[in-house]
């Protein structure tokens, strides 16, 4: 996905620290997602949009959300961040 905004680079460069670091122990497919989220997110945030029907909010389907439930998920299932006594408060994100 390109990334359209201006101020990506702030973004980019902690996501780059994260991946080098993958303090989370996250696959490569899941830190692309997470690249192709931050991207899409400031799409619709950053930029200036002069018409209500022109927004970059329809760009969120089921497949990005599914995607985003899914790396979520993951976030709070990994080995390092996981409480099983909480499992159940987030069972609903599980795919």
């Amino acid at each position: 996905m390109q990334d359209r905004t201006s101020n990506n680079k702030f973004g980019e460069k902690l996501l780059n620290e994260f991946r080098e670091k993958n303090p989370l122990s996250l696959s490569d497919n899941d830190l692309d997602k997470l690249d192709d989220f931050r991207k899409l997110r400031n799409r619709v945030h950053i930029e200036i949009k002069y018409d209500d029907d022109d927004t970059d909010w329809f760009m969120f389907g089921e497949k990005e959300y599914l995607e985003m439930k899914n790396l979520l998920y993951n976030f709070l299932t990994s080995e390092k961040m996981f409480n099983s006594i909480y499992i159940k408060n987030i069972d609903f994100l599980k795919l």
